[in-house]
């Protein structure tokens, strides 16, 4: 039995507590936008000509300095500029009902992939983040079909909505990027029709894709090396266990904090404007609440249906309306809050113990 000292507790390090969960990479691919400038004289042009339409619309509203050359530093060696030109010219959105409506093409594919991608590994999905590996994280072995089945759902989704209209209007957004004015983001002497793949490649480009991964140590290693990388990768599972409780448990704190924030009256003492995500981050977390939890914090947990109970009935409207409602809520909110705080500043000191 491992020793135990004085504000120590031994943990011993239990692999088989991953058994039932499964480890996923999600990649989502998108075509480049930008290309190298590759001529120093072709750039002297493009700024030559650049000036020259400043001062031709020089009190211009319409002309829009939309230049298309960024400079930044590269690769290459140490203080040396490298020029970069964007090789479309993105569609402005429009505004509609007071929303922002975006009309690129390309950026509405680029948007579908990375909100498909939030919903299933954000922070109010049912996946945590792995603690082990940057990109990697963790669902419920339960929840590994319906993964793959959103992951399919979308990529047919995108190849049928997104892509045709990428494709329809490729042709004519390269010559759009050859023939208008530079102050519209147009090219000029910058244009090289090499720079642009074909509308299949570049359509190709865009993907989402879910890789289910396992980890553990290999059979073909010696049993000395083997014993040894059983014990880090044991340590690993360990320290993500601990780290995966502790960001659920802030992640409770934050929302929580947000919103009690939000209910507290400003220094001049009138109510702040209330906005419905407050309560409505909350409600997602807690949806998802039980696929998160994956290890079985009960403390967290019995706090969680606590505001459940009290946030099931809130209304936006009487929040925002109704003082004696907020003042109320607010009070149970910071209850909530203060318990919540205590999870989190309870630090414990584990030693690991590997005799198993």
């Amino acid at each position: 039995m491992a020793e135990q000292n004085e504000n120590m507790t031994v943990k011993t390090v239990d692999a088989s507590r991953f058994k039932d969960k499964i480890f996923i990479k999600i990649f989502v691919g998108k075509p480049g936008v930008r290309a190298k400038v590759k001529s120093i004289d072709q750039l002297q042009e493009y700024l030559t000509q650049l000036r020259t339409e400043k001062a031709l619309a020089d009190g211009d509203e319409q002309a829009r300095a939309d230049v298309s050359v960024d400079g930044h530093v590269g690769n290459a060696p140490k203080g040396t500029v490298g020029i970069t030109k964007r090789l479309f010219i993105p569609v402005p959105p429009t505004k509609e009902d007071g929303k922002q409506i975006v009309n690129d093409p390309i950026e509405k594919a680029k948007r579908f992939l990375d909100s498909t991608k939030a919903r299933l590994v954000g922070p109010f999905s049912s996946a945590q983040p792995s603690c082990i590996m940057d990109g990697l994280f963790l669902i419920p072995q339960s929840k590994a079909q319906a993964y793959k089945e959103e992951i399919d759902a979308a990529a047919a989704k995108l190849i049928l909505e997104y892509l045709p209209e990428i494709e329809t209007g490729y042709e004519q957004a390269i010559e759009i990027a050859r023939t208008a004015p530079l102050l519209r983001g147009g090219l000029g002497p910058l244009f090289d029709r090499g720079d642009y793949l074909s509308a299949e490649d570049f359509c190709a480009g865009f993907k989402i894709e879910m890789m289910p991964l396992k980890l553990e140590v290999p059979d073909n290693v010696e049993r000395e090396l083997r014993e040894q990388f059983s014990a880090q990768l044991n340590a690993k599972f360990a320290a993500a266990e601990d780290e995966i409780g502790a960001a659920l448990r802030q992640q409770a704190v934050d929302l929580f904090d947000h919103l009690r924030e939000s209910l507290t009256p400003g220094e001049d003492g009138k109510p702040k404007k209330f906005h419905a995500t407050a309560v409505e981050n909350i409600r997602s977390f807690m949806a998802n609440f039980a696929d998160r939890n994956m290890f079985g914090d009960s403390d967290l947990s019995a706090i969680v249906e606590q505001a459940r109970a009290v946030l099931g009935g809130v209304n936006v409207e009487n929040i925002r309306k109704d003082g004696g409602v907020r003042d109320a809520l607010a009070a149970r909110v910071g209850e909530i809050k203060g318990q919540l705080d205590r999870l989190v500043t309870v630090q414990t000191s584990r030693k690991l113990d590997f005799s198993d």
